[in-house]
């Protein structure tokens, strides 16, 4: 019974540090889908400016 009791407890812990590294992993993604998106629109504008001028 301990040790059926210990292992829930290790999966348990597994499960959720799992689960916390997804988050952390979805935070990361959408930093970096943020960046790349600004870093686009800059180019964009930039090269609208220039040829408008």
């Amino acid at each position: 019974m301990t040790r059926e009791r210990s292992t829930r407890h290790d999966v348990d812990e597994v499960r959720e540090r799992h689960r916390h590294e997804e988050e952390e992993h979805d935070k990361a993604a959408t930093t970096t889908q943020i960046v790349v998106l600004v870093v686009i629109l800059g180019i964009v504008g930039s090269l609208a400016y220039y040829l408008s001028s």
